[in-house]
């Protein structure tokens, strides 16, 4: 009996022994810090990643890729003023050439929807990493996002076929080719649908939380009412506070001559973005339908005040 008393008592002396020494270690050792943050990154554990890789760099301030590290964990946390500060800092360490910093700086840039802001820093990495399929797709994305449709599917066109496949780049070069695409080329708007009904069908297709108003709104332009309503319904579930899904669903309700609920969608809309013209001209054609000249006369006005802002 005593022998296995000193027995158990050896072995919780041991493991005693080994966790002050792991966490003596951890709080003095910035390589286990950072090993220990890695980790936890990888199982998307990000808040707690982030202070593992504080305490790496408050032990050893210099540690770059720490740092680095730091700023991802921000990124993914959303918290982007931090990842972009952090980054910045990596660049000053690594020199002007490091396109991964200047990469994920754009990145974090159109994160926060600066697409200008993030192009001049894609434009920099490109500089140094032509073709980079991550950097040419992401550039491509920004410039979608300020409409150089053009531009944006040439950048998208070229990253596909460095890196072939790819759902996200895929989404946006069907976007681009839908801007660009006629109202009369049937042909083309169906290819355009068969495309976005194949990615919507990938397990791993990475779409933006949007996709299905962007669905509702080519269904839309195709003349494929039923099918636009559905996706607008589906869009709603998911977001109903978007002023665009609003006014869809009050121009599809003018098409199919519903005009009251027409008219509580796109008075929504103005509610939610008060300087889109778009919601007036169609509230002009809601009201000019209904009778109420007045209301559509001042809509109509609204509508040439706004578009003339623009």
């Amino acid at each position: 009996m005593k022998t296995l008393i000193i027995l158990v008592c050896s072995v919780l002396l041991f493991w005693i022994a080994i966790i002050i020494t792991f966490a003596f270690l951890v709080r003095k050792n910035y390589h286990v810090c950072y090993f220990l943050a890695k980790k936890a990154y990888k199982k998307e554990s990000y808040r707690k990643a982030k202070g593992l890789f504080e305490k790496a760099l408050s032990i050893s301030p210099t540690f770059v890729d720490a740092k680095f590290m730091l700023a991802s964990s921000c990124f993914m946390l959303r918290e982007y003023d931090l990842a972009k500060k952090y980054f910045e800092e990596v660049l000053k360490v690594k020199g002007k050439r490091d396109w991964a910093s200047l990469y994920n700086i754009g990145y974090t840039l159109a994160a926060q929807k600066k697409y200008q802001e993030a192009l001049t820093q894609y434009g920099s990495a490109l500089a140094i990493k032509k073709n980079d399929p991550d950097i040419l797709s992401a550039a491509g994305i920004a410039n979608f996002e300020l409409k150089n449709y053009e531009l944006a599917k040439e950048q998208l066109d070229k990253a596909d076929e460095l890196a072939p496949n790819r759902s996200i780049v895929n989404f946006y070069q069907n976007r681009c080719v839908d801007e660009l695409c006629p109202y009369k080329d049937t042909a083309l708007r169906t290819k355009i649908l068969q495309e976005y009904e194949r990615l919507s069908l990938l397990a791993n297709a990475n779409l933006p939380d949007d996709f299905h108003l962007i669905f509702a709104r080519c269904y839309a332009k195709a003349g494929r009412i039923t099918e636009a309503i559905e996706f607008s319904k589906k869009a709603f579930k998911k977001s109903s506070s978007n002023p665009e899904l609003y006014t869809l669903m009050g121009l599809l309700e003018i098409v199919t001559k519903n005009f009251t609920p027409a008219k509580d969608h796109l008075s929504t809309a103005i509610m939610l973005s008060p300087k889109d013209p778009e919601p007036y001209r169609l509230l002009h054609y809601v009201f000019a339908n209904c009778g109420n000249h007045k209301d559509a006369e001042h809509a109509k006005q609204k509508y040439r005040e706004l578009r003339g802002a623009l």
